[in-house]
């Protein structure tokens, strides 16, 4: 039987990837919603995360405000900031964004995409490569997506998809906490560099497409039974079973 992680171990292999208090408070928080450390529906406790973070409540409440922008808090009076809850809803929203989105970003990008860029991208690739730690999984594959969508220097874009990516890893881990596992998509991830290599904008946009729908509909059969009469997703149940691949 698989345990979820707690905010103590999540906080202390992640908060160390930042600079800035305020940063390493958001990459804790995050990463401790997307994992399910912290529960949608729970009250985060500024004073339990200041402590393990061993920083100020000022740091922690800009963090705050970052992932109220996210949509991975919700600010309730008398309470303070809550973890917002999963929803079939929410997780279609984000793979429709991705959808409209990212082939727009893959064609912009590729006219100004140089060699360093595509090897940039193909070393993402090489470290997803027989990877089993889910979180890292997922940094790397949002990594990889963004390395070949950053040429199109679209800021707006990028932070729009960027956002989509953050929201919908929760539905990974959501699913590998459900028991399930899915194909990995590192032939679909080469297909994607190799068009980009040849300069192929349009098949580029059409095998990202593709990818993400695949992803869609995955997700979708995961979780289908854990959505209940309102779309809702309950909390994570630690169930036995293989480690999820990337498929994102």
């Amino acid at each position: 039987m698989s345990s979820l992680p707690s905010l103590r171990e999540v906080v202390g292999r992640h908060a160390s990837a930042a600079q800035t208090a305020p940063e390493m408070a958001a990459v804790a928080l995050r990463e401790a919603i997307v994992t399910g450390a912290l529960q949608g529906g729970a009250t985060i406790k500024q004073d339990d995360v200041a402590q393990l973070l061993q920083i100020s409540k000022a740091p922690i409440r800009e963090a705050l405000r970052e992932l109220l922008a996210d949509g991975l808090v919700q600010a309730v009076k008398n309470r303070g900031f809550i973890v917002t809850r999963m929803s079939a809803a929410e997780m279609d929203e984000m793979f429709r964004i991705r959808s409209a989105l990212e082939p727009i970003a893959v064609e912009l990008a590729i006219p100004l995409m140089t060699n360093r860029d595509i090897e940039k991208a193909s070393g993402f690739i090489e470290k997803m490569e027989n990877l089993s730690d889910l979180s890292w999984m997922c940094d790397f594959n949002l990594s990889f997506h963004l390395a070949l969508y950053a040429p199109s220097e679209a800021s707006h874009l990028l932070k729009m998809i960027r956002h989509a990516h953050y929201v919908s890893h929760r539905y990974v881990h959501a699913s590998y906490w459900a028991g399930h596992s899915a194909p990995a998509s590192q032939d679909e991830h080469r297909a994607i560099l190799e068009a980009c290599r040849r300069r192929d904008g349009a098949l580029a946009a059409e095998l990202v497409s593709r990818h993400i729908q695949n992803a869609w509909e995955t997700m979708k059969s995961d979780l289908s039974r854990f959505f209940g009469g309102h779309g809702v997703v309950p909390d994570f149940q630690a169930e036995s079973g293989p480690r999820a691949a990337a498929r994102l």
